[in-house]
């Protein structure tokens, strides 16, 4: 289910084939499984390709953010994750975004979050960087994340800030509070997951008071074949989507930091990849490693930009 979703995210089609290639190598036991997926309704096959059913989708958000939160508390819990985590960002966030703290910066300062009393957080994970807003922010930080168990993560963790943070369980694809409830509504690199851009767009404008804005960070990446004036910020799929509802926007071009982010991921995670096998934790590890590599191929052929978007109507 995981790979039906994940597949189209990397421009590959969910197929047998690629199945075999990215996952399961034993051939009998994948088609077994993919017949009861099919039988048991939770995915179709068409042409050769699968494709959800509604009960698939919502299935596999399920499995997702169970595994994603469990992922994110190990990450927490790890001193060898927490070291990388100071080398790679000069601080101790347990992050999974590429947001540096130079970004983070420019972004307190572009959307002046000390002057704001209500901030949403989208896909805040555990939290640790929904709580360094809250510190510089003048009133409350709400986050939201569809893992339950990061959410409650992050609430025994803030406890004792319960006055600046609240967090919340819930969707990117199904925000659900009143309008205009935030001053500013941010995304950090998180925008990339929602089923429709447009909509969840649409969703974060009518949170916003009449002065509200939003911020968020975004990577851009085109794949052989594609033009690379997609990457330019006025023509990225954000874009494009910011403009379709009526929203104005300036952006800060962070393209040369992000490659150096992903240069300095690779080192100094390789660096540790002992630090993790001692913990039992070298997944954390091989992650970073074969993420980094795989956007470094990106920037290798000049196919990837970054951008932060400050948006308002």
């Amino acid at each position: 289910l995981s790979a039906i979703k994940y597949l189209p995210l990397r421009k590959l089609t969910p197929t047998r084939t690629e199945f075999l290639n990215k996952w399961e190598k034993d051939e009998q036991l994948l088609d077994s499984v993919l017949s009861e997926l099919v039988s048991d309704g939770l995915i179709i096959l068409s042409n050769g390709v699968y494709s959800f059913t509604a009960e698939g989708r919502k299935l596999a958000q399920q499995n997702d953010a169970r595994d994603f939160g469990r992922w994110m508390i190990t990450s927490e819990q790890s001193a060898a994750y927490r070291e990388m985590c100071r080398g790679i960002y000069r601080s101790d966030r347990c992050q999974f975004n590429m947001v540096t703290q130079n970004q983070l910066g420019i972004l307190l300062d572009a959307l002046n979050i000390s002057a704001c009393t209500s901030i949403l957080d989208l896909g805040c994970g555990t939290g640790a960087l929904t709580e360094y807003l809250a510190d510089h922010a003048g009133g409350i930080v709400t986050g939201i994340d569809f893992s339950a168990e990061a959410v409650e993560f992050a609430r025994e963790r803030t406890s004792k800030k319960q006055d600046q943070l609240s967090f919340q369980v819930m969707d990117m694809d199904e925000i659900s509070f009143p309008a205009n409830s935030f001053d500013a509504v941010l995304s950090f690199d998180t925008l990339y997951f929602v089923n429709d851009l447009e909509e969840t767009i649409n969703a974060m404008l009518g949170l916003l008071q009449g002065n509200g804005q939003m911020g968020i960070f975004y990577s851009a990446k085109v794949y052989p074949g594609e033009s690379k004036e997609k990457l330019r910020p006025e023509n990225t799929v954000l874009a494009g989507a910011l403009e379709r509802c009526g929203m104005q926007y300036e952006t800060w071009d962070f393209t040369a930091e992000e490659k150096e982010f992903w240069e300095k991921s690779l080192a100094i995670a390789n660096q540790l990849k002992d630090r993790f096998d001692e913990e039992g934790n070298l997944k954390l590890c091989e992650s970073r490693i074969n993420e980094a590599a795989r956007e470094l191929e990106f920037y290798d052929a000049g196919g990837k930009s970054r951008y932060l978007y400050r948006a308002w109507q």
